[in-house]
């Protein structure tokens, strides 16, 4: 493999890194966001009910909403960690294939020298 081939692929791990840079900050963004949102749903549920609660009816329909609203944050917050760590672990991948190129590079320059 020649140098130029090496510095195009570190080219590429680098482009790829600052994809996965992205996806971490978007990421980060969209559970800040849901974080919010779900405190708002729940503040909605606590007025309803204790606006709704003395009629039997539609305290049980707040309070079964309300178990749907914290099932969903759950499996969401579930799938928001995984996806985070499948986003880390990329991260660290790139890395590593990253400081095998310079390393590739590096004796390969070495290599040149000695001749």
């Amino acid at each position: 493999m020649d140098y130029e081939k090496i510095t195009s692929q570190i080219k590429q791990v680098q482009e790829q890194q600052d994809q996965n840079q992205e996806h971490l900050k978007q990421h980060d963004q969209l559970e800040q966001d849901i974080h919010e949102l779900n405190a708002k749903g729940k503040r909605l549920f606590n007025e309803l009910s204790d606006t709704w609660g003395k009629d039997q009816r539609m305290a049980l329909e707040v309070d079964q909403n309300k178990k749907e609203l914290l099932y969903n944050e759950r499996r969401i917050r579930f799938e928001l960690e995984e996806k985070k760590e499948s986003l880390l672990k990329e991260k660290r991948e790139l890395y590593d294939l990253e400081e095998e190129l310079f390393t590739k590079r590096k004796q390969y320059v070495k290599k040149e020298e000695e001749k």
